[in-house]
């Protein structure tokens, strides 16, 4: 990087240990705690005041070792100084200077070697300012960290009181090389170091032989270094000088925080002379001083402490990065604002021509704010809460005049899609932090207007933007859509925005590569996007979205498409039809099975499997009359068979995710083999297998009820599959209520990351295999979850939730409510014992005591009778 700049470091050399320790020099240097000098600083008496005294040795401890934390704080402490005096360096020498800071470090010595290519110390630098504890050079800088004059002294953190760190260094003022070590005692010029800074090389260069480092050191190097100005270069190495890493970090631009998002068109950002601050749900609470990251010292929850509760009315709630400019406390507010804030002290011993712009603390008015300035340690802020709440309620203002101004502005237009880009940006990201839902979030959108002042917002308006802001994935050119690689989650304005004014959006809910390619050879414009078909009527009304089904070898010629594409249409299209002409008993039936795999998105492959129609009637006769024959179908007995006869209006592929598992298999057919299989009670026809699911009644937790009505009655329902045992202990209404309510309070379950953190206003429904397989077409909407847990379901990951042997602990909570504060009931919730195990006959003569209202066994002073000994043995198994 730096190579070829005068004074820059050799980038192809790696940094090399010496090799050198202290014991092998011949230089006479106090260490250890019991070699400091008995030296006591005390002025001499003054005017009858006898002033305090501070032990050397007791001052050197108090700011090297006990003062940070770990070598992480060393390391810090480190880059902040070597980015500050390359910081000085770039000032002076202009644009042909690179700077950089190289960092090595050899885990089998512990060897750590810091070097920059700054401005470097002469013996007089070291003299008046490196081993003057407090003195800096840097004080009326406000860009660079090292006011304070003691972050050398954290070099010893790594290295220990009884050891030393050594240093190379050529000033750019005098050209002067200095080599020698740091010690506890002071600094030491070594002459017989060997050289390793090389002719013409500037700069300094630390060497520390570490003792037991108490953190990663590769781990702490990235945390610090990924926010310094300068770049800095990491190699770690084995002894032999292979290399274990080669990162680069650093080098930050002048807006973090939202240059590594794609998605910053809503944040919002306050920028000072003296910070900037960004507002977002990407952000973390990340805060960073100058180079360096440091604590707030300050938690999210404080901002309700005043008069208002800040941290509820913020958009993004606490979620807020910052990085300081300066380490001073910088007024930004009240009647000071623009000056720095000093101690009265301070102010008293600053020169008369360096007090311009700076306010002694006593001066300050009780409604000045200033910026936090590091704790000693630097790991850290002051406390400083009247700052953060300031800045909360700066975020708070900025937002509300966005919004209003936005919303003003999408008043006056017909049209949303006229509103400049980054405005229905700021919206929808605001829209998806609170989490509207598809079909309500128009009336969600008319209420948080309101709680920000916006009243009477048209719905045509609110409508526009709750329609505007749904998902759907855009599948990329050329690529084939049904690979989710290939696919992208695109909101629909994006979508309107980017396709031309002479081209169309084509939907589908499975896109067909061949089709999607014939749209995009016809129109270099033409978008595809993937699209659930409940919402394809309603798109194509809104937005005049084309169906990518409507191109076939039928409609092939109102498209321009190549030779190649047309190929594809036309191929396996003169096959010999095995069913032409044949009586409906013998002709072929194809059956359909959902494979769950992780092999594509839809998390199932199309499994299938061939027979007559007649072997099927056979087999389907067999199991009404009890008997399931050897030779099953798909590896599994069929329970239900679902045709989609020629004439019917469904189209099979739209449902086997969803019905074509367990018992359950699908069919297209002809009208024929309907006709010949339909008096038989296992078989379906798709429209009646539908119906008889939307209408059919089941116990809940709500009452009995058919699935819609549960899914009116709650926000979420959750389907249970249990074996018939556990039925019976869960089928009252109050069990069914208690369940309901572990599944809102505990998260014992895998969820889908695209769904909330937890489940509200629950619908509980208890079910064996049978009741299942009848209800799964209603298991197609969002809001209906099925709860496998010892007793599996082979529907995708993505449409339950599962966890093993959680039913031990739903069945006793269920069972069990009054005895929640029980050693029982913990040793039972806790148990990860299936019920198939044993644990449901347990559970069961729990609940006799439990509903006979007798007392727990264990808060009891004696127990008679086997019963509870016997539960207690096979709990303890």
């Amino acid at each position: 990087m730096s190579k070829n700049v005068t004074g820059g470091l050799n980038d192809d050399a790696p940094l090399e240990p010496m090799h050198v320790g202290v014991e092998g020099l011949d230089v006479d240097v106090h260490r250890g705690a019991h070699d400091f000098p008995d030296i006591t600083a005390q002025i001499p008496d003054t005017d009858g005041l006898q002033q305090f005294g501070v032990r050397f040795e007791d001052a050197v401890k108090h700011m090297s070792v006990h003062k940070y934390e770990s070598e992480a704080s060393m390391v810090r402490e480190y880059v902040a100084n070597m980015a500050a005096t390359c910081l000085e360096a770039r000032e002076k020498l202009g644009e042909d200077y690179s700077p950089v800071i190289h960092i090595a470090y050899y885990p089998s010595s512990k060897t750590l070697i810091m070097e920059d290519n700054g401005m470097g110390m002469s013996s007089e630098e070291i003299e008046s300012v490196g081993i003057q504890l407090g003195v800096s050079t840097n004080r009326y800088n406000s860009d660079r960290g090292g006011k304070y004059g003691i972050g050398l002294l954290s070099g010893l953190k790594g290295v220990g009181l009884d050891g030393a760190f050594f240093m190379h260094s050529r000033s750019r003022r005098t050209d002067e090389y200095v080599r020698g070590l740091w010690s506890a005692y002071g600094f030491k010029d070594v002459e017989q170091l060997p050289d390793k800074l090389e002719d013409g090389q500037y700069g300094t260069r630390f060497e520390f032989p570490l003792k037991e480092p108490e953190v990663d050191i590769r781990s702490a190097i990235a945390e610090v270094a990924q926010w310094s100005r300068i770049p800095v270069l990491y190699t770690e190495r084995n002894s032999d000088g292979s290399l274990i890493a080669d990162d680069e970090y650093g080098g930050r631009s002048d807006t973090p925080f939202q240059d590594r998002y794609s998605d910053s068109d809503g944040d919002i950002v306050i920028e000072t002379d003296a910070f900037r601050a960004v507002h977002s749900p990407n952000a973390s609470g990340q805060a960073v001083l100058l180079d360096v990251p440091i604590e707030r010292n300050f938690d999210g929850d404080a901002l309700n402490e005043g008069a208002r509760d800040l941290k509820y009315e913020l958009p993004y709630g606490a979620r807020f990065d910052a990085v300081f400019k300066s380490e001073d406390q910088e007024i930004v507010a009240g009647p000071h604002e623009g000056l720095t804030r000093v101690g009265d002290g301070e102010y008293a011993e600053m020169p008369e021509d360096r007090r311009e712009g700076y306010i002694p603390a006593s001066d300050c008015a009780p409604s000045d704010i200033w910026t936090p300035s590091p704790a000693g340690d630097r790991d850290r802020f002051e406390e400083n809460p009247d700052f953060w709440r300031w800045l909360a309620k700066q975020f708070l203002d900025r937002f509300d005049e966005k919004l209003e101004r936005v919303i003003t502005d999408a008043v006056a237009t017909d049209q949303i899609l006229a509103l400049p880009r980054e405005d229905i940006d700021f919206i929808v990201r605001w829209m998806d932090h609170e989490t509207f839902d598809d079909d309500w979030q128009a009336r969600k959108l008319k209420s948080n207007l309101e709680d920000h002042g916006l009243e009477d917002v048209d719905d045509e308006t609110l409508g526009d933007f709750a329609q505007m802001s749904n998902t759907v994935e855009h599948c990329k050119r050329g690529r084939d859509p049904w690979s989710s690689a290939s696919r992208a989650k695109t909101r629909i304005y994006e979508v309107l925005l980017s396709t031309p004014e002479d081209a169309e959006v084509w939907m589908a809910q499975h896109p067909s590569e061949k089709k999607a390619q014939a749209v995009w050879d016809d129109h270099d414009g033409h978008t595809v996007v993937r699209v659930q078909k409940q919402v394809q009527d309603r798109y194509e009304e809104l937005f005049n979205w084309r169906r990518l089904n409507y191109v076939g070898r039928d409609t092939l010629d109102e498209f321009d498409v190549s030779e190649e594409t047309r190929e594809r249409f036309e191929r396996n299209y003169n096959y010999e039809n095995p069913n032409a002409g044949a009586d409906a008993p013998e002709r072929v039936i194809t059956l359909h099975y959902a494979r769950n795999t992780d092999d594509n998105d839809r998390g199932y492959k199309d499994t299938t499997e061939k027979e007559s129609a007649r072997y099927l009637r056979a087999y389907l006769e067999a199991r009404e009359a009890g008997y399931t024959p050897d030779r099953g179908l798909l590896n599994g007995a069929i329970n239900r068979l679902i045709l989609f006869p020629s004439n019917c209006d469904e189209t099979m592929s739209d449902y086997l995710g969803v019905l074509g598992h367990g018992g359950v298999r699908l069919a297209n057919c002809a009208v024929k083999s309907w006709d010949y299989l339909k008096d038989l009670d296992r078989v379906y026809r798709i429209e009646d297998y539908l119906e008889e699911a939307h209408q059919l009644t089941v116990p809940t937790s709500a009452g009995e009820m058919t699935l819609p009505e549960a899914r009116e009655a709650g926000d979420s329902v959750v389907v249970h599959l249990l074996g018939d045992d556990a039925l019976r202990g869960l089928r009252d209404t109050p069990e069914m209520s208690e369940a309901a309510a572990w599944f809102e309070e505990e998260r014992g379950t895998s969820w889908r990351s695209s769904d909330p953190e937890e489940l509200g206003d629950i619908v509980y429904i208890p079910v064996g295999q049978d009741t299942l397989e009848e209800l799964l077409p209603e298991l197609r909407h969002d809001d209906v979850w099925l709860a496998t847990h010892e007793y599996n379901y082979p529907l995708p990951e993505s449409s339950r939730l599962t966890s093993a042997d959680r039913d031990t602990e739903v069945y006793a909570y269920a069972n069990l409510h009054n005895w929640r504060d029980t050693t029982e009931y913990e040793i039972l919730s806790e148990h990860r014992k299936g019920l198939q195990g044993g644990m449901l006959g347990v559970i069961d003569g729990f609940a006799e005591l439990h509903d006979a209202g007798v007392t727990v066994p264990s808060q009891r002073e004696s127990v008679e009778g086997e019963t509870y000994t016997t539960m207690l043995e096979v709990l303890q198994e």
